[in-house]
């Protein structure tokens, strides 16, 4: 349960970014990282079979361009910045959830640990 609702969360994010900011796209994300369209919604959805490097690195890209992490580093406060009143403390609750989640020094593998 608590997964589904980090991974509704980060699609509503992901959403609400591409209305206030044109550079935080998911197909700049896409382009960057080389995969599909279909592969890009497969993620957001969670309907992947298989996860390649490419996949990562565009879940990487997203969080990266959320400014959910830097590096490896999840950035708590300033992710918490990106939200309205609304969607605040839902957010707040899906990065407590994820604090401790980033268990990598990689920067795909880092970005794709906060979509699983």
């Amino acid at each position: 349960m608590t997964s589904k609702i980090i991974a509704l969360v980060l699609i509503v994010f992901v959403f609400q970014c591409m209305v206030k900011n044109s550079q935080c796209t998911v197909m700049s994300c896409i382009s960057i990282s080389g995969i599909t369209e279909n592969e890009a919604l497969a993620l957001l959805h969670r309907n992947l079979t298989q996860i390649t490097p490419r996949i990562k690195c565009f879940g990487a890209c997203m969080v990266e361009n959320l400014h959910l992490i830097d590096g490896c580093n999840l950035n708590y406060e300033e992710a918490k910045l990106n939200f309205d009143l609304e969607g605040k403390s839902n957010m707040t609750f899906a990065l407590d959830e994820c604090k401790n989640s980033i268990h990598s020094s990689e920067r795909c593998e880092c970005g794709y640990e906060l979509f699983k």
